[in-house]
């Protein structure tokens, strides 16, 4: 196996996609575009379900997302890529967990792939990237 070097990483992280775009997914909230996120910066949803089951946000956060970036939507929903599991989740605006993909090593989330965690979530997302302004989420 191959070692990445600072400049591997540097140009992986360059060719990131800045925006992606969710679409046709049967659980509304998440449909629509996401922008790349600073790792120091926590969805609210997710704090908001750490909260709720008496865990410490930061540390939860570390572990599940450690420490990259995310997508996060102007409405609060948000993609990130678990480490956990190894899964691309679609996070609705609550931070409850609606879909979810394989990683397989991509930088972003996948077109396709996806699977609901829930029977209410309806038709399954397709993500896209796309190049332009990053939706004002979690700006500060």
């Amino acid at each position: 196996a191959s070692r990445r070097t600072a400049e591997d990483t540097r140009e992986m992280q360059l060719s990131r996609a800045m925006v992606v775009t969710v679409a046709g997914a049967g659980w509304g909230s998440v449909n629509g575009p996401y922008g790349l996120q600073s790792a120091a910066v926590v969805p609210k949803g997710f704090a908001s379900v750490c909260v709720s089951q008496g865990w410490d946000t930061a540390q939860m956060w570390q572990k599940l997302n450690s420490g990259r970036e995310w997508f996060g939507h102007d409405n609060g929903a948000y993609i990130y890529l678990n480490s956990a599991d190894d899964n691309w989740w679609i996070d609705e605006p609550a931070g409850a967990g609606i879909y979810v993909a394989p990683a397989k090593g991509v930088l972003s989330p996948p077109r396709s792939g996806w699977r609901a965690l829930r029977q209410d979530a309806g038709d399954l997302p397709t993500v896209s990237e796309a190049d332009g302004d990053a939706p004002a989420a979690e700006r500060s």
